[in-house]
């Protein structure tokens, strides 16, 4: 994301380093532009394989990776580049997950850049496209046989009070023939910790959610404390 060369290009070197240590998986970016877009493909136990990419839209000065220098996968910078690489992830997995920082802090909805960013990711090969950068949550669209989580909010970050507080872990299902995405509400203390909400803080934060994905054109059902988006496919 933005703020993945804060500390230069020795800073993200290390970065990869210490995840490679301890068998965390980098995607968004990478020691050179290629393997910034590559992407990586994870095989599950039951032997189904997922790719994840990531991008970004936010790019300060010197933090997009080149063909000789380390950084982030861009985003909008480069539309074609990143529908070939969703396309190529498509033709080795299964299933293809693409995460994306994009648009403006503390904005509720997308705008037309970010609609078009991310059912091009669908139109590609995504199943699902969860993004992030505005700090507070927006809506999901279902747009053909996938969808698309246009900002998640927070988790562990700065902010942790109104709106800035209240988001959502999603956990989805995928197969050929369905997504079920459950939308589990979060609180994050005033020492930035998340817990799972419940009672009217979960409804609040679902009411939202739900509200804000019908400007979209996609129905949330709030079941039991949680969001349920359905897709057949």
């Amino acid at each position: 994301n933005n703020h993945a060369g804060d500390q230069g290009d020795s800073g993200l070197l290390d970065t990869f380093e210490a995840a490679q240590d301890h068998d965390i998986t980098v995607v968004g970016a990478g020691k050179d532009l290629k393997r910034a877009m590559t992407g990586a493909v994870e095989r599950t136990d039951a032997g189904v394989k997922v790719a994840f990419l990531g991008f970004t839209d936010v790019l300060p000065v010197g933090y997009p990776a080149t063909n000789a220098s380390p950084g982030v996968a861009p985003g909008r910078a480069d539309q074609a580049a990143v529908e070939k690489a969703i396309a190529k992830a498509a033709g080795r997995a299964d299933f293809v997950v693409v995460g994306w920082h994009w648009n403006f802090e503390y904005k509720t909805a997308p705008s037309a850049l970010e609609t078009q960013e991310g059912r091009a990711a669908i139109d590609a090969g995504a199943d699902v496209v969860f993004a992030h950068h505005p700090h507070v949550l927006n809506g999901v669209e279902r747009y053909r046989d996938g969808l698309i989580f246009y900002s998640l909010g927070n988790l562990l970050f700065s902010g942790w009070s109104g709106e800035t507080a209240e988001t959502m872990i999603v956990s989805a299902s995928v197969t050929p023939k369905r997504i079920y995405a459950r939308l589990i509400p979060v609180l994050l203390s005033p020492a930035g910790l998340p817990t799972v909400a419940k009672g009217d803080d979960a409804e609040r934060i679902l009411g939202r959610v739900r509200r804000l994905s019908a400007d979209l054109g996609t129905t949330v059902a709030i079941e039991d404390g949680y969001g349920w988006v359905r897709v057949r496919r």
